[in-house]
């Protein structure tokens, strides 16, 4: 028998927003996450960065032209049990 756990744990910012994320903005973003991480642990990474303009309207403030531009990191973690 085989039994192994993976967690994928990843973190964004956006600095030019001054609120959190909100939900909309958030999925995009988690999307963008699922698509990277994917094509970089097929090529043997266990960590990277994140990178993306997010194109999405929120309430009260002007969307910049290219999207909200957004940050971050990503770290796989892997465990046999």
């Amino acid at each position: 028998m085989m039994k192994r756990e993976i967690t994928i744990s990843y973190h964004w910012e956006c600095e030019a927003l001054p609120v959190e994320i909100p939900f909309d903005m958030a999925e995009i973003l988690e999307e963008h996450t699922y698509d990277r991480v994917y094509l970089m642990v097929k090529d043997g990474y266990s960590a990277g960065e994140l990178f993306c303009y997010a194109r999405t309207d929120i309430e009260g403030y002007e969307t910049p032209k290219d999207g909200w531009e957004c940050h971050g990191w990503w770290a796989k973690r892997e465990v046999c049990l």
